[in-house]
C-alpha cells in the first residue's frame, strides 16, 4: 500500500477544491431560496418563470444515483419539499 501523506497539495488543486466548495455552497443556498419561495407561494400555485417547475407524481424522469453515480429512469412516486421518490 502506498501512502501519499508526504505529498504536498499544490496550489492549483487547493484553489480548485476551494472553488468547488464555494460553488456547492452557492448551489445549496440557491436551492434553499427556491424551496422557501415554493413554501411562500404554495406548491402547485403560479410561480415565477425563473424558478424550475416542480416534478409531478407519475412524471417520467431520469436520475443519477448519489452514491453509485449510475443513471436510472422511472416515475416519480411521491413528492416532498426536499426530495422525490
Amino acid at each position: 500500500m502506498v501512502c501519499c501523506a508526504h505529498v504536498p497539495i499544490t496550489n492549483r488543486t487547493s484553489e480548485q477544491r476551494g472553488a468547488l466548495l464555494q460553488e456547492r455552497a452557492e448551489l445549496e443556498a440557491w436551492r434553499e431560496q427556491v424551496r422557501a419561495k415554493y413554501e411562500e407561494v404554495g406548491y402547485g400555485a403560479q410561480i415565477p418563470d425563473d424558478l424550475p417547475r416542480q416534478l409531478r407524481v407519475g412524471q417520467r424522469v431520469t436520475a443519477r444515483h448519489p452514491v453509485t453515480r449510475q443513471i436510472h429512469d422511472g416515475d416519480v412516486l411521491t413528492t416532498a419539499p426536499k426530495y422525490y421518490r
